[in-house]
């Protein structure tokens, strides 16, 4: 996840509103730019709550109650400045304009980031291009409707999620010895790998893919042999 470099952008936060769930930024071009203060949490890209060699998340949402925008204002160099209460505590976290602009969802945004669509024939061959989900949607109006609808729930639905997934109801840990190989359908089970001290010894695990259809065929030879 280390993206959280400073993006460039022609363009400066210059008036900045918030409630306890929500930011509103206002760009010098026009653009109005909305960020829940769930997702802004979960996004804080601070020593604290990321890794400091893989930039990953350290800090789970799950594991904090929701947080609510005490604060939010622009500082000295331009960056979107938001302070979070969490029940008595307090969190500040600071997002380089770029980055928040590469994110806005407004309908301007969408229809910006969307490729044209190209007329092409068999000499495409040697220049396959890489088509993206937003040109089957045309920058839809709809689609920032539909985009802000499902952010908040969204949070709600990885909260029950991430219970399930520490629930040990749904839990079987196994230990895998030298040799042994163990198959699971990625479409049904969530799988991870417990912690270790890497000064106690070495853990070396080597996955491999295979398609469901080829094992289907494979089945059929062994129903025909």
């Amino acid at each position: 996840m280390a993206d959280l470099a400073r993006y460039h952008t022609a363009h400066a936060i210059t008036r900045v509103t918030h409630d306890s769930g929500r930011v509103v930024l206002y760009w010098d071009d026009g653009r109005v730019s909305r960020f829940p203060a769930e997702w802004l949490r979960d996004n804080c890209p601070c020593p604290r709550c990321r890794h400091p060699q893989a930039l990953e998340r350290t800090y789970l949402f799950i594991d904090h109650p929701p947080p609510a925008i005490g604060e939010a204002s622009v500082d000295d160099q331009g960056d979107l400045e938001v302070r979070f209460e969490q029940q008595g505590e307090r969190h500040v976290t600071r997002f380089a304009p770029g980055w928040l602009r590469e994110r806005c969802c407004s309908p301007e945004a969408l229809a910006e980031r969307a490729a044209a669509p190209e007329a092409w024939d068999t000499s495409i061959r040697s220049r396959l291009p890489t088509v993206a989900w937003t040109d089957y949607m045309n920058g839809n109006a709809g689609m920032r409707a539909w985009i802000e609808a499902l952010i908040d729930p969204m949070y709600a639905a990885l909260g029950t999620l991430w219970r399930m997934l520490r629930d040990p109801r749904y839990h079987l840990d196994l230990r895998l010895e030298a040799g042994d190989l163990i198959a699971y359908d990625n479409n049904r089970v969530l799988h991870g790998r417990a912690a270790f001290d890497v000064r106690t010894g070495e853990r070396h695990l080597q996955g491999c893919y295979l398609n469901a259809e080829d094992l289907a065929s494979r089945q059929r030879l062994l129903d025909r042999a």
